[in-house]
């Protein structure tokens, strides 16, 4: 009898663990449905928040706007829908830079755990150069500054909202020596001086430089201004001795300096110059940890403004672990651009022609059926000629760049248009252009996403008109369905 009860005892112990178990597997099934359904509301509604951006927003009329990060996401990648931003910037995320380099549609990336959460396509979004934002979510959102821009919105995080849009500086040998030119004729602690410096040897000093202490630079966008963040991190053992950087901006973007120059890094352990013909220098005597210096702008700078900023690095020499690195030879290509501007063969363009032509206007993304479209494309220096290399049928553009169509049939088509100047620079912009059908808004209630939503008469999802908690049937949230 003692032998069964204690049978019976073992067999309630093991029956009891076993419900115990069922229960716990059933509970942790239920909360990972209820946070799968969660969560693909949330995206819906995030996808939504972008897809009616521009509704409503005359040009010139600015809204402050916040949005609610979904799914625990770390990270929000916003591109500029008509000018991608380089796609090496973003080697770290190989589905973001072939989606960029691929030209892909999608221009909202969502991140987390340094994957590809979700993304999708917002055809009406202009960013700033560097082209895109890079946005760090505060208490679970990201708030963004939205201005009306003729048919699309041009977005700039708030001053508060923190951003993570860092942009790699590579070696660039003729970038380079063009700055090194341009040091040799300031007066400034650490410039070049070309009677006692080779520019080809410090070049192969530059390159093992930037092979070893990686520059990061970053754009922000605050009431009216503007500030250029650089960022020197140097690899573990890594010490670069008598270390300078120098940023050279084009003339004929600012032409003094000192009218616009709203404060800049006064390092306590460098030395720091200004040079109101614009040049700005900052120097280290040694560079063993991560380091940043900043300058500001009373003006925030055209896009091809921003882009032309040239930026470069030197260090008298680069040790690791304690040994001093030689200089890294150059590839013929990076020679030559050196060469033949050292030994006269080419001259170094005068200002005005190292800017490279841009295309600067925006592009309406999205017309209705049976509606006109009309776009004036604007190109950085008058005179140029357009062309449309790329257009869906009835697209046409005269040669001061008025583009006028009218859509026969819904879609996406792709256009793209062609800016010429007679000494031979080019510039050419790529978008796309979505044709939706005229519809009636509110015209139904459905399920999606297991809550009720409106569609309108082409059955579109609109908005969420209820949060269903146990399920939706028929336009309607229901207890047991």
């Amino acid at each position: 009898m003692q032998k069964r009860g204690l049978a019976d005892n073992a067999f309630a112990i093991a029956l009891g663990a076993v419900v115990v178990i069922a229960i716990a597997i059933v509970g942790v099934s239920a909360v990972n449905t209820v946070r799968e359904r969660a969560c693909k509301a949330e995206l819906a509604d995030f996808q939504l928040f972008f897809s009616h951006l521009s509704e409503g927003m005359r040009p010139g009329t600015v809204n402050e706007e916040s949005v609610s990060i979904p799914c625990g996401a770390k990270k929000l990648y916003i591109m500029d829908s008509s000018q991608l931003p380089e796609a090496d910037w973003f080697a770290d995320y190989p589905l973001v830079r072939d989606s960029v380099k691929g030209k892909a549609t999608n221009t909202i990336f969502l991140m987390k755990d340094e994957q590809v959460l979700s993304s999708f396509e917002a055809p009406n979004v202009q960013v700033r150069y560097p082209r895109f934002l890079c946005l760090l979510p505060k208490s679970g959102k990201a708030t963004l500054r939205v201005e009306g821009f003729g048919g699309s919105v041009s977005l700039d995080p708030v001053c508060s909202q923190p951003t993570c849009d860092e942009v790699l500086e590579p070696f660039d040998a003729g970038r380079i020596t063009r700055v090194f030119r341009e040091s040799d004729k300031a007066d400034c602690p650490g410039c070049v001086d070309q009677e006692f410096s080779s520019i080809p040897e410090e070049l192969g000093k530059a390159k093992t430089l930037y092979q070893n202490v990686k520059i990061y630079r970053k754009y922000s966008y605050c009431d009216g201004k503007m500030k250029i963040h650089l960022f020197f991190r140097p690899e573990d053992g890594v010490v670069a001795r008598d270390f300078r950087f120098f940023e050279a901006i084009p003339k004929s973007c600012i032409e003094n300096l000192d009218q616009v120059l709203d404060g800049m890094t006064r390092p306590d352990n460098g030395v720091s110059f200004v040079q109101p013909d614009p040049l700005l220098m900052w120097g280290f005597s040694t560079l063993d940890e991560d380091t940043e210096v900043e300058y500001g702008l009373d003006i925030i700078l055209k896009d091809e403004c921003a882009a032309s900023i040239d930026g470069s690095a030197l260090a008298r020499e680069v040790e690791k672990k304690g040994e001093v690195l030689e200089p890294t030879a150059l590839t013929p290509d990076e020679a030559k651009s050196n060469s033949d501007l050292q030994s006269g063969k080419v001259e170094a363009p005068p200002e005005s022609q190292q800017q490279e032509l841009r295309i600067t206007s925006m592009p309406p993304t999205t017309v209705k059926l049976g509606d006109n479209y009309s776009y004036q494309v604007e190109a950085s220096e008058s005179g140029s000629l357009f062309t449309l290399t790329q257009a869906p049928a009835g697209m046409t553009i005269t040669q001061s760049g008025l583009i006028t169509w009218k859509p026969g049939k819904q879609g996406k088509e792709r256009v793209s248009v062609r800016a010429q100047q007679q000494g031979g620079k080019a510039a050419t912009q790529e978008f796309t252009v979505l044709v939706a059908r005229n519809c009636q808004g509110h015209a139904e209630r459905r399920c999606a996403a297991g809550d009720v939503w409106s569609f309108d008469s082409c059955g579109v999802r609109e908005e969420r008109v209820s949060d269903c908690w146990f399920g939706c049937r028929n336009g309607n949230c229901c207890l047991f369905c």
